[in-house]
């Protein structure tokens, strides 16, 4: 186990020193929650968007401020496609391409509304 590896004593450390640990950006995790994910399926249905049903797809380590917003609420995290041949999101190439802003509109907009009636 890495604690014991570390402990002062094991000789696991240069020097024999008590190991330090500094946690920097650290950020919270963002797991969907069932119901808002119901509410997004169903407006990108309603809307004719069509979309992965997440089938064998791998988690991804995303969270930032959306891990935050669901120790308030449920909540899911969507992502709006640009192709597998785009630049990655945090890649220097990468432009956000404009023309997806009427899609994810359309979208909140409807799970608004389903939700509100």
């Amino acid at each position: 186990m890495i604690a014991e590896q570390f402990r002062p004593g094991s000789g696991g450390n240069a020097g024999d020193q008590p190991a330090r640990v500094r946690r920097i950006g650290i950020f919270e995790h963002c797991s969907n929650a069932p119901e808002p994910v119901s509410e997004l399926r169903r407006a990108m249905r309603d809307v004719g968007v069509t979309f992965d049903e997440g089938d064998g797809i791998l988690p991804m380590r995303p969270g930032e401020d959306f891990g935050v917003f669901g120790r308030y609420a449920p909540s899911a995290m969507l992502f709006l496609g640009v192709g597998e041949t785009y630049a990655g999101l945090h890649n220097p190439d990468y432009d956000f391409p404009d023309e997806l802003i009427p899609v994810g509109s359309k979208i909140f907009v409807q799970t608004v509304r389903n939700i509100l009636g």
